[in-house]
């Protein structure tokens, strides 16, 4: 499972960073534009981290709980 990490970290390291601070309001803030631009079909620049992606999905997944 190491390699697997070491593989992804490697990876995520390739993409354009936002230059923001992860998981601090701002870089939340960040991503989500991003995502919700992609959402209605925009390329915006860059490409979303893994774990911004998680955050993401997780907060849908407990708006869809409510």
């Amino acid at each position: 499972m190491s390699n697997l990490r070491r593989r992804i970290r490697n990876l995520e390291a390739q993409f354009k960073d936002s230059g923001l601070v992860p998981h601090t309001p701002e870089w939340l803030a960040h991503w989500t534009d991003w995502f919700n631009r992609r959402i209605r079909g925009e390329d915006p620049p860059g490409k979303i981290p893994i774990e911004a992606m998680r955050i993401l999905m997780q907060a849908d997944e407990s708006e869809d709980c409510d």
